[in-house]
């Protein structure tokens, strides 16, 4: 350079140089000189677009690596990395575009970072599968990437393939991924697939690994819950909470453990304290309607289950819930406007002919709740077994009594095997 000031080379290799020392504000400085000696040479302003985002000057290496495509639309490098760029924005179009301009381009790298990073701008935008398939054809170059297999076994988990999940998961352990995110997904697989002594013993190596994640602590006091180990499920849940007061699903499974101890008050106390700090927990809401309705108090039940509804508009149960709590407070048509919506939400369903026949005998149409029954009972033959503390406080035994002595007129054995079937549990329910 001494010799020769415009000697593009010393420029653009005194760059490099600055570069690998890391010390990016002068490579900057010899970078942005090579340019204005070459500008058509796409290296440099590739080169000093690393340079700026070592920099954390985003928006400027954005604009070199534009360039330097400006110059070569094949290079493959620059892409890469407006793709990363592109995915740290947020701007997932653009980071799937770049990326599979990277790979398209470039179909064989020596380490397919392109097609992880593909596929993670895929779930990210909800699409799992299409993950997937840039995954498994990234394994093609690379079987032993433990990155590679991470992906796909939390991205099976996500589709609800445990067996593929798990397999992932312990490939990638086999290769050297020995990461919290891989024992925790293969926690949260064996504990969806029911064998969970191996789920215990990930989660409880996630948490040697990060001590101080809430949530693996609840999924871990879940999966002592189920192995029969409630006081460890217990410990388990009380840290996740002492690490962050506020973990509801924490707080959430405390109050089924006191429930299922027959503990009502506490479970109830519980789940309301849920409600505080998430007004919306869908789980926390239903319960506490279903506590409220069993003990009668149907406007407080109703409460939760219209917030319940709101949470989930397209939730079949819930509109049954309402329905039933309705029929019992004597609101007829509010009753008909859940129990037909739930009928629509699920077809297949047999408490929605139930509920709707029930409408109809307090309609005085007999014949109507007949019908219903029997459809009830033809879509689903178990639509009877339904909560018989609602049917013996929205029915009367002489009700049921008449439709059967109705059915048995009309010689329609459908329909004598619908009241029956609702009988059965009536008189199950008075014993």
């Amino acid at each position: 350079m001494a010799k020769n000031p415009r000697n593009f080379a010393a420029h653009h290799d005194l760059g490099v140089a600055y570069m690998e020392m890391r010390e990016y504000q002068q490579a900057v400085q010899y970078l942005e000189a090579a340019t204005q000696l070459d500008a058509r040479n796409p290296s440099a302003w590739y080169l000093l677009g690393i340079a700026h985002a070592e920099l954390m000057n985003l928006d400027k290496a954005v604009e070199m690596w534009k360039q330097a495509l400006k110059i070569n639309p094949r290079h493959a490098p620059a892409h890469h990395f407006l793709g990363k760029i592109y995915a740290l924005k947020g701007m997932l179009d653009g980071a799937a575009f770049h990326f599979r301009k990277a790979i398209d381009i470039q179909p064989e790298p020596q380490h397919p970072l392109a097609h992880i990073y593909l596929g993670e701008v895929y779930t990210a935008m909800g699409d799992s599968q299409k993950a997937v398939e840039i995954w498994e054809e990234a394994l093609k170059l690379q079987p032993d990437n433990g990155r590679l297999r991470a992906n796909l076994a939390g991205a099976y988990l996500d589709q609800r393939d445990l067996r593929k999940s798990i397999v992932e998961g312990l490939t990638a352990l086999e290769v050297g991924e020995d990461t919290t995110t891989v024992r925790y997904n293969l926690g949260l697989a064996y504990s969806a697939a029911g064998q969970f002594e191996d789920a215990i013993r990930h989660l409880e190596r996630c948490l040697e690994l990060e001590p101080q994640d809430p949530r693996t602590y609840v999924n871990l006091g879940e999966a002592y819950a189920m192995h029969n180990q409630p006081e460890l499920a217990m410990q388990a849940w009380e840290k996740a909470i002492e690490l962050n007061p506020k973990q509801t699903d924490a707080i959430f499974d405390i109050g089924i453990a006191k429930m299922q101890a027959g503990d009502i008050d506490g479970a109830l106390a519980q789940w309301e304290q849920v409600l505080e700090i998430d007004p919306k927990f869908l789980r926390a809401l239903i319960n506490v309607g279903a506590i409220r309705a069993s003990r009668g108090e149907l406007d407080e039940a109703l409460a939760k289950w219209r917030e319940a509804a709101e949470v989930d508009p397209k939730s079949s149960d819930i509109q049954l819930h309402l329905a039933g709590t309705y029929l019992r407070q004597g609101e007829v048509d509010k009753a008909e406007e859940s129990a037909l919506r739930a009928r629509e939400l699920d077809p297949e369903s047999g408490r929605g002919p139930l509920l709707t026949g029930i409408i109809k005998l307090r309609r005085g149409d007999s014949a109507g709740t007949l019908a219903d029954w029997t459809q009830a009972n033809e879509v689903d033959p178990n639509f009877a077994l339904t909560d018989a503390a609602f049917l013996r406080a929205i029915l009367k035994p002489e009700e049921i009594k008449s439709l059967a002595d109705q059915a048995k007129r009309s010689r329609d054995r459908k329909a004598q095997a619908a009241v029956a079937a609702v009988r059965s549990l009536y008189e199950m329910g008075r014993k």
